[in-house]
């Protein structure tokens, strides 16, 4: 039986009913697009409510809340959206449409959605290219530049049981970073306070593509001994959350529930792993993921699943937890948990 955690987070709302003190319609808006990239649609209708701009872009990458589901794969959110009146037709940074990014991923039933919101308008146009073709004359260099493209290598990390510390990463470092589409290489451009742990990175193939991503998240691009050895240990498995918004008088209610976790994969030291589901037991030996950290294990059906570091301030300093997810291809990610200090 699943064991019922309920966390509730009380914010006190400000004179006017809709938006809750210190926060900001940017604020709004940014957390409306980090929700329709999770598929959370009952924060992003209460994000709307609280006047948050359907058609905000972000300062950086120039991303809207429609590219974001787009780039989670979140059908019903982007459906959401467009019946509240998203525009379809705005460019981020690198020139791309939502249709455009869709086109990208490959994602079938993303584009028949958002070419039927479209209506006749033509479809077939190319996809922009990833790279700009160079200019004719090399532009001259202006002031405040990003830094080179191929970055600094940083400092190795030799700890094999440790992810490399918050800020050992330095502005100007070539490092790679988990995406929805698996890892990509970038460039450090700002290192977040050591209550956020997150670092602004610009993508190495689009410098204008900037996004901040948790420390967990971001690593050597040369194989470490962590890459392995920091996912030794065991892990619960399964865990679900739900969130539910509610309001009371002058006060905004942010409710959390979690389901406990009812598996549990052990990964050993030896090269072994236990996988514990379903009330099966499956022992295998793990294997290094090839494309960035992580380690690939099999389930009782021989699926091959790869663990990933989550590991975010928000999961450390509230739950005391590292987390992490797997993933297999064409599969639902089960989201990896475990108690900080192990």
């Amino acid at each position: 039986m699943h064991r019922l955690l309920t966390m509730t987070v009380v914010l006190t709302l400000a004179s006017t009913p809709a938006l809750a003190a210190g926060e900001t319609l940017q604020e709004l808006a940014g957390r409306m697009y980090r929700d329709a990239t999770g598929g959370y649609l009952n924060e992003i209708k209460t994000w709307l409510g609280m006047g948050a701009d359907i058609n905000y872009q972000l300062p950086y990458g120039g991303k809207t809340a429609l590219m974001g589901a787009v780039s989670g794969g979140q059908h019903a959110i982007a459906q959401f959206l467009i019946d509240q009146g998203a525009d379809l037709g705005i460019k981020d940074d690198t020139g791309r449409t939502a249709l455009d990014w869709a086109h990208f991923y490959g994602d079938k039933k993303m584009v028949a959605l958002l070419v039927a919101a479209a209506g006749p308008a033509p479809v077939n146009a190319a996809v922009p290219p990833l790279k700009t073709p160079a200019p004719a004359k090399a532009p001259v260099a202006a002031p405040n530049k990003a830094p080179s493209a191929r970055g600094v290598t940083p400092r190795a990390w030799t700890d094999k049981a440790r992810w490399p510390a918050f800020t050992h990463f330095r502005v100007g470092e070539l490092v790679q970073f988990w995406t929805s589409t698996g890892w990509r290489r970038g460039v450090i451009e700002e290192v977040r306070s050591q209550q956020d742990r997150k670092y602004l990175i610009s993508q190495l193939d689009q410098p204008t593509w900037k996004d901040y991503y948790a420390w967990g998240e971001v690593a050597h691009v040369t194989r470490s001994p962590y890459w392995t050895g920091f996912f030794v240990g065991e892990w619960r498995l399964g865990e679900v959350m739900a969130v539910n918004t509610r309001t009371d008088g002058t006060d905004l209610y942010r409710e959390f529930s979690y389901a406990a976790a009812s598996e549990a994969l052990k990964i050993n030291g030896d090269g072994t792993y236990l996988w514990k589901a379903g009330g099966k037991v499956t022992r295998g030996t793990w294997t290094p993921a090839t494309s960035g950290p992580g380690v690939v294990v099999k389930d009782a059906r021989g699926v091959a699943w790869t663990l990933v570091n989550h590991t975010n301030a928000i999961e450390e300093s509230i739950r005391k937890l590292q987390t992490a997810r797997l993933y297999a291809p064409g599969q639902m990610s089960v989201a990896a948990n475990r108690p900080m200090g192990r």
